[in-house]
């Protein structure tokens, strides 16, 4: 189930990868997916160095995707100077077959996979054997039970359960969030300031770039061609969004940013809304506007998911770090809720109707908490 790396370890191999080897390897029947975001997909090439040569089964958005990000990680890793474990020739063995949502049979085992509206295709899956009626595990990849945009399918009582709880040391309130947002939006227009969002492509970006243009349309709105994109096809894929979404219309004032000159244009205007990529800040384009930004102290830029170890997103929120550097800008973050918070994660366990549980995504001390709330919930009735 997925094989990714911690992008808050890649000073030391030992940590961001893994624990593999070649015996373990050798006894894979199956490499199933989740979705395509690095931490659930970019050490897949070393699964094919320990001698796998078997197929990894995913949705057909989170094939497509996967090689980009797997490539992605490789660059960072090389422009890092850091130790990859795999090579390219590794990573060009990788083998991939599409699954569709629903029940397959794959080498004798019996897959439920189901939207976990995490992103467009991004799946949870339960496992049984063919001639039982019983589920045996479930894994929830990264899974979002409130995302405004996508939908999720609800999972089978399972004997056990490997549950994401990135969210778990706390209980999110997703529409106060969005309070928190639209005040700091309408704060910084007010202030003829510049509000920088650094996004992921897909997933979060679609979600903010749609937030930001049907409810600010008085705001500029510039987005990266690419996040820009990734909305459009997400609003082309009916299957994988609930019912209520906004038409592709509302994207038609945003001001999309193709070239270098484009960027520049659009960090000389007096003020407005910029979404750029990536979420913790390494991208090229979300790097200029830092640059361009950082000295005013009317500007702000907003963190809005995790901020891994090292990373530019997580240095800017250390006061330190702004102080030392001359950084005047405003730095706030605000999590939007695209994982299981501990309330999700209480609840899913009596869909689930199991005690059996392993968090994972979350510190060990949060994970320890979690399995006291979960053996604490009422017993489970039949």
């Amino acid at each position: 189930m997925d094989c990714g790396v911690r992008r808050d370890a890649t000073a030391s191999p030992q940590k961001a990868y893994p624990s593999l080897d070649q015996k373990l390897v050798s006894r894979l029947d199956a490499v199933f997916l989740s979705h395509a975001h690095e931490d659930h997909c970019a050490a897949l090439p070393l699964l094919y160095r320990l001698g796998y040569r078997g197929v990894i089964y995913a949705s057909i958005e989170t094939l497509s995707l996967a090689p980009e990000m797997i490539q992605k990680w490789m660059n960072y890793i090389k422009d890092q100077k850091g130790i990859l474990p795999y090579d390219e020739e590794d990573a060009r063995l990788l083998r991939f077959s599409q699954l569709e949502p629903g029940i397959s049979n794959i080498n004798g085992i019996k897959v439920l996979a189901g939207r976990s509206g995490h992103t467009v295709g991004s799946l949870w899956f339960a496992l049984g054997q063919e001639d039982a009626a019983d589920w045996q595990l479930f894994y929830s990849g990264d899974m979002c039970l409130s995302s405004p945009l996508l939908a999720h399918d609800l999972p089978p009582p399972c004997q056990a359960a490997v549950i994401d709880s990135a969210n778990a040391d706390q209980t999110i309130d997703i529409q106060a969030q969005y309070i928190r947002l639209e005040g700091m939006i309408q704060d910084t227009w007010n202030n003829q300031g510049h509000l920088l969002m650094p996004v992921p492509a897909s997933g979060r970006g679609s979600d903010l770039l749609l937030y930001c243009a049907q409810g600010f349309s008085h705001i500029p709105l510039w987005a990266e061609e690419k996040i820009h994109q990734r909305c459009l096809e997400l609003l082309s894929q009916a299957n994988w969004l609930r019912k209520d979404i906004p038409s592709a219309q509302v994207l038609a004032s945003v001001h999309v940013v193709r070239t270098d000159a484009q960027r520049e244009a659009a960090a000389n205007q007096p003020a407005g809304i910029y979404l750029a990529t990536d979420g913790m800040l390494t991208g090229k384009a979300s790097q200029y506007y830092i640059s361009r930004f950082s000295e005013n102290a009317r500007d702000t830029v907003l963190i809005t998911g995790h901020a891994a170890t090292g990373t530019p997103a997580q240095k800017l929120l250390e006061e330190e770090y702004r102080r030392s550097n001359k950084i005047r800008m405003n730095v706030s973050r605000l999590v939007i809720k695209v994982h299981l918070d501990t309330t999700d994660v209480l609840w899913l366990c009596d869909v689930l109707k199991t005690r059996n549980v392993m968090p994972f995504h979350a510190r060990e001390e949060t994970c320890a908490k979690l399995r006291e709330q979960i053996a604490a919930l009422p017993a489970i009735r039949a």
